[in-house]
Parts: C-alpha cells; structure tokens; sequence
C-alpha cells in the first residue's frame, strides 16, 4: 500500500504553468506525482471561468517519513500557487 494524496489547484488563470513546479517539488521531497489535464469550468452563479488542474503526490513506500513528506510538499506547493495565482487555491480531494 503506497501512502498518498490527491488534490486540484483551482484558478481563474490557467493552471498549467504550475505542473512543472509541482513536480520539482514532488522531486524534492522524494515523492511521486501523477497530474492530469488541465479542464476548465464556469461557475454557475457568475459565469466566471476557471481552470482546475488535479494532482496525485504518492510516496514508494508506507510510513511515517512518506506521510510527513507529502504535508510538507503540500504546504509548499500551496504556498507557490498562493505567490504564482493572485486567486489560486488548494483544495485536497
């Protein structure tokens, strides 16, 4: 069983610049990453577009270290989309 987690980083900007800098720091943090396409939706109330962009950080092995080494690389790569998107945001699925 690999420890992991998914999560998507929400914009109104597209999204895929930040794949890159995902993955460098997934690398890192000597995790693996696994991100789809990015996908667009319009908000239903103000029909605003946004671009969403799904990740999955897993670790090569159970344990403690693998599980603190996803929350440190999650914390990070929130902190890079708050600093690269003026209203980018995490949200773990």
């Amino acid at each position: 069983m690999q420890n992991s987690t998914a999560f998507q980083i929400v914009s109104i900007e597209p999204t895929q610049p930040l794949v890159q800098v995902v993955n460098q720091t997934a690398e890192r943090h000597a995790l693996e990453v696994n991100s789809g396409d990015s996908r667009q939706f319009n908000a239903p109330v103000c029909g605003i577009e946004y671009h969403v962009q799904e990740v999955h950080l897993f670790g090569k092995e159970d344990g403690t270290d693998t599980m603190l080494a996803i929350e440190n690389c999650l914390e990070e790569i929130k902190t890079l989309t708050e600093q690269m998107f003026a209203d980018g945001y995490i949200e773990v699925l």
